[in-house]
């Protein structure tokens, strides 16, 4: 098992959850509190029991988010998995992502830090995988399982009805305080080649898109939208999205949004990527509408920004 001795987070656990071993991935990495290169935040609500998986005959269960916004995004699947074993199920979430979780049935919700109502047990989202058992083949991958609010969706539509199909969303960075981000973000030069595509229309996903970034994707102005402004927060990502025929973009919490909305999307994913993408697949068991693109070489988007510049070429209307 791992811990504090190894100065990093959990790295047995990370190889086995990568190769699809998930009964002993899960399990190991629950030592994940206790490891000195953890940075998934504080182990908290330790004044009342962890879940161990029993029914709850109508109780509440607490399960509240760890880890980075994808990391929500991806494990709050497990809610109707909980309900399912008869808890009343109370999440706490970052105020970001309490909207965008309204879509899910039957919860309660609070934002990190508010006042908690009473409740019996609690779990961290990346904890359920390891109580309900979940195996590479038992794994709830229902699709979608968020939803953007239909009149939000309905106005992204009207907006771009006057731009040419499909419509694709773009994001070539995630967030710099990420331990990853130097591996995982591109430039925006990396992307630049895709706009310029004949026949599709591109909408920048990016909430805080550069001036000097948009100028790199797009220098006559004319091919494409950036929609940053108008996104406060991951329900208007999400309306946004709902409206688009396809994501393009690195690992981010954009992907996993666009993934559990079951909207097509290509995740760009460097050499090393985290073990939820996996080993050499070109799919995700996570997200049945995600394909995988793979650097073949250390740091080289260029090719693999090629490859996915081919493939949008196929998708482009013939003229």
């Amino acid at each position: 098992a791992c811990g504090p001795q190894h100065g990093m987070t959990c790295p047995l656990s990370m190889l086995l959850l990568g190769k699809g071993q998930f009964e002993e991935g899960w399990r190991d990495y629950e030592a994940r509190w206790f490891s000195k290169g953890f940075s998934g935040g504080k182990l908290r609500h330790t004044t009342h029991p962890q879940w161990d998986g029993r029914i709850g005959n109508g109780g509440t269960i607490l399960l509240w988010a760890e880890q980075g916004m994808g990391d929500s995004i991806q494990f709050i699947r497990y809610v109707e998995a909980v309900q399912q074993r008869g808890w009343k199920v109370l999440v706490e979430a970052p105020l970001a992502l309490k909207f965008l979780f309204a879509s899910l049935k039957g919860i309660d919700l609070v934002s990190i830090g508010a006042p908690l109502p009473p409740f019996e047990t609690q779990c961290p989202l990346l904890s359920l995988p390891f109580v309900l058992g979940t195996t590479l083949d038992t794994l709830p991958a229902t699709i979608p399982y968020l939803f953007a609010e239909p009149e939000r969706v309905a106005a992204w539509q009207n907006r771009l009805s006057s731009t040419a199909a499909p419509r694709i969303g773009l994001v070539w960075r995630g967030n710099p305080d990420h331990k990853r981000d130097r591996y995982r973000s591109v430039t925006p030069a990396r992307f630049a080649p895709f706009c310029q595509i004949p026949g599709l229309t591109f909408v920048s996903l990016q909430k805080d898109a550069r001036v000097e970034e948009l100028a790199v994707l797009d220098p006559s102005g004319d091919r494409l939208l950036n929609a940053g402004p108008d996104l406060q927060d991951f329900s208007d990502t999400a309306a946004l999205i709902s409206a688009l025929d396809l994501v393009i973009s690195i690992d981010s919490a954009v992907c996993h949004l666009a993934g559990a909305l079951g909207v097509p999307t290509w995740t760009l994913l460097d050499s090393g990527p985290d073990w939820r993408w996996m080993r050499e697949r070109e799919d995700s068991p996570w997200y049945p509408t995600m394909r995988l693109f793979r650097q073949k070489h250390r740091m080289d988007w260029e090719e693999l920004c090629q490859r996915v510049e081919a493939d949008l070429r196929q998708m482009a209307p013939s003229v």
